[in-house]
């Protein structure tokens, strides 16, 4: 035994090291006797450690395991190497797993959440991992300086940093995230300085030729030269904002409203502030990073029942976790929770506890009141852990199936035994009911009779563990005390103890809940993401009145939504969205609400929207989707075949060669009105080929299109002010419609715009003459032109590239390269197009998209109408945004008042951040 302690240096690892050479030894023993001759035989120490190294490293991912025990060593600056230590939270999950796996085989160890290799002797007498020293020496040495250089606080530069940048492309993984972030850092601010350098080359080249001339000009040439240094910081914040927009959409925010601040003009400015209008759509509030930190994208928050007590978890490793106190209120506050960010932390509804369970399975329950101490409940074991809907109540699940479940009075920290065995399958959930004497649990099952597993949920008596019933179908709901089963278009909520129903309702989908498991969310059966109404366990259904406030539900980790009740039962959304925390207060009505399959036209006023169900039978809605009455008529695809007049009093029904009006409050028919159509196109086969489009409506006048005519009715007495006017000559019954279209000019009421033939063609419906034909190409996408609120300019779109019209002049005045499906409509300066499954906003005189968003919404629900935007057609004043950039800029500072923080402060000019961006 003197032998091994003097072959192993004290220190950290030696006990480890000495128990692998003795575990090998008893392997050779003769008899009860460790030999002198066995240890040579083995190679001493070394040699032991150099076999079992070997052997522990056949059974791992070699390409992992090498990445790990490098980055666990570093040059000794006498030719070797030593070892060094790595915090385990700095590791990427998959590295932090090969920690644990190389620690059970005890080539390195994990004390205080740091790794080292065991031993010294692994660097000096392992060949395999000396031959990989050397292979990966150039690497190495560099990120021995990188780190020396990080830690000290530095930033790399000009050659440094581009060896710095090669590495990072070459070797991502074998840089740990602190290194990358440090180098992604450097870039950006080289690329920063780079970029000020010109702006103040130019200065300072402006300066000279001003310092020639006169007092005047010098004033003047002052000014020109502060709004250019304005223009060029509107830029860099605009672009700054960009890239914080995915992982910390508080700080796009904060830059994008200082951007659009330091230059309004700024097109970039403007495209960075309007994809923040865009991402804030519905939100009321933002939590400051300096409470949150930027948060974690994977279970960052999470949520008491009452809105009270928030948990998050921070992206940045020596970030703590942390305790919001009253999130949703007035005067927010954070305190730190000494807890290991690291370990699985589950919050009580009450928002009084919080449960810890490290990798381990040890349990520590804190008391977030201050009324107790930390409280170990377990070392060892435990494999999940759940709190009872009212927080009195925690169960401990074993790890081995055939252990018996703990629970624990919380209040008075006593332990109870339980009967409950955790069953062999798969048991997704498990929560204690309140009171203590039944757990419900969450199962897969077979169904007699059926292949494959469904969800069960069960109910068994706590003290013995007997099955008192199983449900097939259902889902827990809120801890447990309800569950909700959706099928056939329709959900139902009953108590989970008793079977009791609590409520039934329609749905387009409702299989998911909000992020904290305790409300029901109900989605329209049609192409929106929005949700249309809230269910709780109790069965209270609370439909939204502004589904148009988009917030999001959980569809992904990522980004989840806890709807928390206020003390008067209101309702408010806390959401977890690209590292920041939104804050939605909802509208919400008891009032039945129809969920429509999609939305065809809304009444100028709002009040009255036209929607078709699944089986595409129109009826009609009021503002806030109340049932109005069914049209005997189909709602065909064309959207086109609805309209309002300009009072909304009046519904027309554009049917086959005729119009039906009704009167839009009941529906009552007030007259049909035959439309004259070409001779030619047959009564028959054709009627559905091209039904009758509006052209555009005024307080005096109708225009309606059919089969290429166009006819004006007087929206009174429906007798016609202007005779058929074919504006479509040549056309016949083997048009294709689809590409043809018949539009009003704004601001020209004698005026229709044509599109066909690859060409744009103007007409005067009062000399019934036609101007020159504009050629634009072939129709690509949409037919229908995009016009400008005055007239003056029209946008169509044809293969790869869109065409804007001087509709004054008569001629083309662009020709931009676009990679987009059509031309939505113009939006103050800017051009909205129909990207590749996003919202592209084109500056079309820089001929240049300055900004990108991906919509929740589907192609078709995206409009423009009268110079605003709608993301749907639902109503709702959250519906629609203007085509003012200050009215965003106002909006969003209405989401977010607040002082840069220390890391935006660096981004800034130091003028420029001496107030905040809404200040002023």
């Amino acid at each position: 035994m003197r032998r091994i302690l003097d072959d192993t240096a004290a220190g950290t690892g030696a006990l480890p090291l000495v128990s692998l050479v003795l575990q090998e030894l008893c392997e050779r023993r003769r008899g009860g006797w460790l030999t002198h001759e066995d240890y040579e035989a083995l190679g001493r120490v070394p040699g032991a450690l150099s076999a079992a190294a070997d052997a522990a490293l056949a059974e791992l991912d070699n390409d992992r395991a090498r990445s790990l025990l490098t980055l666990l060593t570093r040059p000794d600056g006498e030719g070797g190497h030593a070892r060094r230590s790595a915090e385990l939270g700095d590791l990427d999950a998959s590295s932090r797993n090969t920690a644990h796996q190389l620690a059970a085989k005890r080539l390195v160890v994990i004390e205080d959440q740091r790794v080292n290799l065991t031993h010294q002797a692994l660097i000096d007498h392992w060949p395999r991992l000396r031959d990989w020293l050397t292979e990966d020496a150039d690497f190495l040495s560099w990120r021995a300086k990188l780190t020396d250089l990080h830690d000290s606080g530095g930033v790399l530069r000009d050659a440094p940093l581009a060896e710095a940048e090669s590495w990072l492309a070459a070797r991502p993984d074998d840089i740990p995230e602190a290194q990358r972030q440090f180098v992604r850092r450097s870039t950006a601010a080289q690329t920063r300085d780079r970029r000020r350098w010109r702006n103040i080359t130019a200065v300072v080249s402006v300066l000279a030729l001003v310092a020639a001339v006169l007092v005047v000009i010098t004033t003047r040439s002052n000014a020109q030269l502060d709004q250019r240094l304005r223009e060029a910081d509107a830029t860099t914040l605009a672009e700054e904002s960009t890239s914080a927009a995915e992982g910390n959409s508080a700080t796009a925010l904060q830059l994008a409203l200082a951007a659009y601040k330091t230059d309004p003009d700024s097109p970039a400015a403007i495209g960075a502030l309007l994809r923040q209008r865009l991402f804030h759509r519905g939100v009321d509030r933002v939590l400051s990073p300096e409470l949150t930190g930027v948060l974690s994208p994977y279970d960052s928050l999470q949520v008491s029942a009452d809105g009270r007590t928030a948990i998050t978890v921070a992206t940045d490793p020596t970030d703590p976790v942390r305790v919001i106190r009253d999130p949703a209120g007035p005067r927010p506050r954070s305190e730190p929770l000494q807890v290991n960010r690291e370990n699985r932390l589950v919050l009580s509804s009450d928002g009084a506890s919080l449960a810890e369970l490290d990798t381990s399975g040890a349990l520590t329950l804190w008391d977030l009141t201050g009324h107790h101490p930390p409280m170990v409940l377990a070392d060892s074991g435990v494999d999940y852990a759940s709190f009872s809907h009212d927080g009195q109540w925690l169960l401990t699940m074993p790890e081995e199936t055939t252990e018996v479940a703990t629970l624990w009075n919380v209040p008075a920290r006593q332990r109870h035994p339980t009967g409950y065995v955790k069953p062999s399958g798969i048991t997704r959930s498990a929560f204690p009911l309140p009171g203590g004497h039944h757990i419900v649990s969450q199962e897969d099952r077979s169904a007699p009779g059926q292949p494959g597993d469904e969800p069960w949920t069960v109910v068994r008596d706590t003290r013995t563990g007997a099955e008192l019933s199983a449900r097939n179908g259902w889902s827990l709901l809120d801890s447990g005390v309800s569950s909700f089963r959706c099928a056939d278009s329709s959900y139902t909520v009953a108590d989970t103890l008793t079977g009791r129903e609590l409520t039934q309702g329609t749905a387009g989908e409702c299989h998911k809940t909000d992020n904290a498991g305790r409300h029901l969310l109900i989605r329209g059966s049609g192409s929106s993401d929005s949700v249309h109404e809230v269910v709780d366990s109790s069965g209270k259904r609370s439909g939204l009145t502004d589904p148009a406030r988009t917030w999001f539900s959980g569809t992904t980790s990522s980004e989840g939504t806890s709807v928390v009740t206020g003390p008067r039962g209101t309702l408010t959304a806390l959401t977890s969205r690209e590292g920041s925390v939104h804050i939605s207060d909802l509208r919400t009505t008891s009032e039945e609400r129809l969920q429509p399959e999609s939305v065809m036209v809304t009444s100028p006023d709002g009040n009255r929207l036209v929607a078709s169900n699944q089986s595409q039978q129109a009826h009609v809605l009021d503002g806030e989707r109340r049932f109005v009455g069914r049209l005997d008529v189909p709602s065909y695809e064309d959207e086109g075949s609805f309209a309002f007049d300009t009072t909304g009093e009046q519904l027309i029904s554009m049917l086959p060669g005729k119009l039906r009006v009704q009167n839009a409050a009941d529906l009552s028919v007030l007259r049909e009105i035959p439309i004259p159509g070409p001779p030619g196109f047959g009564d028959e086969f054709n009627r559905y080929l091209h039904l009758p489009s509006l052209v555009s409506t005024k307080r005096d006048e109708v225009l309606i299109e059919y089969r290429g005519q166009v006819t004006g009715f007087d929206p009174e007495t429906w007798r016609i002010t202007r005779p058929p006017l074919n504006v479509l000559p040549g056309k016949g019954p083997n048009t294709d419609w689809s590409s043809v279209s018949v539009v009003g000019r704004p601001g020209h009421p004698d005026e229709v715009l044509v599109r066909s033939d690859e060409s744009l063609t103007t007409w005067n419906l009062r000399t019934r003459s036609s101007g020159p034909a504009i050629a634009v190409g072939p129709t690509v996408g949409q037919a229908t032109p995009a016009t400008d609120p005055a007239g003056r300019y029209a946008a169509v779109t044809a293969s790869k590239v869109a065409v804007v019209v001087d509709l004054d002049e008569n001629r083309p005045v662009e020709s931009i390269p676009i990679d987009a499906a059509g031309a939505y409509g113009f939006f103050g300066d800017y051009l909205l197009l129909d990207g590749t499954a996003q919202l592209e906003v084109l500056d079309w005189r820089g001929r240049k998209v300055i900004t990108e968003f991906t919509t929740t919404s589907s192609g078709g629900d995206v409009t423009v109408e009268n110079g605003r935007l709608f993301l749907s057609h639902f109503g709702g004043p959250s519906d629609s945004i203007p085509g003012e950039p200050q009215s965003w800029f106002a909006e969003l500072c209405g989401v977010s008042d607040r002082d840069y923080t220390d890391a935006e402060r660096a981004l800034v000019r130091e003028e420029l951040a001496e107030e905040r961006p809404c200040e002023g």
